[in-house]
């Protein structure tokens, strides 16, 4: 489960949950491969690296082209009636190839990076 801010509470009935990145701003897209948990953190435009197996973080990409240009919001849009609900807000994902390269969509701008990692 990936948290910002306070402690949320949490209804579970029969699954275990914990709590795997603390700390983030605002997370948006997550994916994951070969034990790696990737996410987009939109309130700090960052992509970050979480080994699942140790809880060893890094950064991956920071000033990413996500979230709102600063000084301004998000144009929230209401939604198709019966077919989408609303509100839809917008959002940054990430996909990782079968190449290994990580994609990730920089709502801020309308553009796909490619992540390389080295």
């Amino acid at each position: 489960m990936l948290r910002r801010g306070p402690r949320p509470r949490r209804s579970v009935f029969g699954n275990r949950v914990t709590t795997v990145i603390e700390g983030l701003a605002e997370p948006h897209g997550v994916a994951v491969q070969n034990g790696m948990l990737f996410v987009v953190d939109v309130g700090t435009r960052k992509l970050i690296a979480h080994v699942l197996a140790t809880g060893k973080t890094e950064t991956i990409v920071s000033f990413l082209p996500v979230g709102s240009p600063p000084g301004t919001r998000a144009h929230v849009q209401p939604g198709i009636p019966q077919r989408i609900p609303g509100p839809l807000s917008p959002f940054a994902g990430v996909a990782i190839g079968s190449d290994g390269v990580i994609y990730v969509t920089g709502n801020g701008d309308g553009s796909v990076l490619a992540v390389h990692r080295t």
